[in-house]
């Protein structure tokens, strides 16, 4: 889905909290089927069985995504992209001393 490359491209721009939650969910739906595709062609079929367990699961993450929605519409502009930076500093932090933990 992009994941830490769109949340900073987003960052980058002045956008509302509204603007940017809709386009990095209308680039997420947009990819989507296009990584679908390519990790069936590269991995087969066991692709496709955790793909139908993704769709199982989501109601899950569509619960969680409006928990997340209702948080930060009351999160002003500034505090969440600070929020939003110092979660990919963890996430960063996290892929490079996982080797050493």
């Amino acid at each position: 889905m992009g994941g830490p490359f769109i949340v900073l491209w987003v960052m980058a721009h002045r956008w509302s909290n509204q603007q940017m939650r809709g386009y990095m969910a209308a680039s997420i739906c947009g990819i989507i089927p296009f990584q679908v595709f390519l990790l069936f062609h590269q991995f087969g079929s066991g692709v496709l069985t955790a793909a139908l367990l993704g769709l199982i699961f989501m109601p899950t993450a569509l619960l969680g995504t409006s928990a997340g929605l209702w948080i930060g519409d009351r999160i002003p502009r500034k505090g969440l992209r600070r929020i939003a930076a110092g979660l990919l500093i963890i996430i960063a932090a996290t892929a490079i001393l996982h080797p050493f933990l």
